[in-house]
C-alpha cells in the first residue's frame, strides 16, 4: 500500500540532511554557492552537472519544494517561482507565441492585465478581454488561432 496524502505532505521530497544526518533538512537560505574547482563551477553552470548556481534559480530547500508539490499532485515534476507573476508570466510564456490569439478575463489581475495587454502585445500576441463570467462572450472571441483562454 502506498504512503497516505498526509504522509507525502510532511516527507515527500526530502532526505536527511548529507552533512548533518538530521532528519529534517534544513531550510537552506544562502544566496550563492560554492564551487570546488573552476571545472565544477562550469559544468554546474551549463547545466551539463547538477548543482546550485544562485537561489533565484534554485536552491535544495526550492528543490525538496518542487519534489514534494510533483508527488502530492501526481505529477512529474514541478516548478516554483518567487511570486505569482513569475508563474503566470512562465506559464504564458511556454504555450504562446508571435501570431497567437490569447482569450483572457477582464477581471484578471493588473499585473497580469498589463503583462497581456502590452509586453505579449510587442512580441505579436493578440490578447482580447472579455467577460469571464459570459461563456458566449469567451466563445464570441475564439479565433483560429487562439492559443489560450
Amino acid at each position: 500500500m502506498g504512503e497516505g496524502f498526509f504522509t507525502k505532505a510532511i516527507h515527500a521530497g526530502e532526505e536527511p540532511c548529507p552533512t548533518t544526518g538530521a532528519l529534517n533538512p534544513p531550510i537552506y537560505q544562502s544566496t550563492v554557492f560554492v564551487f570546488k574547482s573552476a571545472e565544477e563551477a562550469a559544468a554546474i553552470f551549463s547545466e551539463e552537472a547538477p548543482g546550485y548556481v544562485y537561489t533565484r534559480w534554485g536552491n535544495p530547500t526550492l528543490s525538496m519544494l518542487e519534489r514534494k508539490l510533483a508527488e502530492l499532485e501526481g505529477g512529474e515534476d514541478a516548478l516554483v517561482t518567487a511570486s505569482g507573476m513569475a508563474a503566470v508570466t512562465t506559464a504564458i510564456l511556454t504555450l504562446v507565441e508571435s501570431g497567437d490569439h490569447i482569450v483572457c478575463s477582464k477581471g484578471v489581475y493588473t499585473g497580469t492585465y498589463v503583462f497581456l495587454s502590452q509586453t505579449l502585445k510587442r512580441f505579436g500576441v493578440e490578447v482580447d478581454f472579455v467577460d469571464g463570467t459570459c461563456p458566449s462572450e469567451v466563445e464570441e472571441a475564439i479565433k483560429p488561432n487562439t492559443r489560450l483562454i
